[in-house]
Formats: structure tokens, sequence, C-alpha cells
């Protein structure tokens, strides 16, 4: 019997409009990495609590 050959694909990061319009330049890069591990660090003032 033939193997059935499965191929798997990581599904593109997506970011919700609100977000989108919320998140500055940085931030939006940091949610849309998708090669490989990704450390990120936000200090105090970096924008992080919203009200």
């Amino acid at each position: 019997m033939a193997k059935k050959k499965i191929t798997l694909r990581t599904p593109e990061p997506t970011v919700s409009p609100r977000f989108q319009k919320e998140l500055n330049e940085e931030q939006l890069q940091a949610v849309l990495h998708k090669s490989g591990p990704a450390m990120v660090i936000a200090g105090a003032g970096s924008g992080g609590q919203r009200n």
C-alpha cells in the first residue's frame, strides 16, 4: 500500500483590526513574527497597560 504524503502548514499570524489600530509598529512586528523563537522585552512605560 502506498503511503499518503501529508503536508503541515503553519497558519499566517493575524491581528484583529482593533489591535492593529492600537499597536505601534514595533508591537505589531512582534505579534506578526513567524520565523522561529522571539524574545519580547517590555519595560516600564512601554505602553502595555490600557485603561
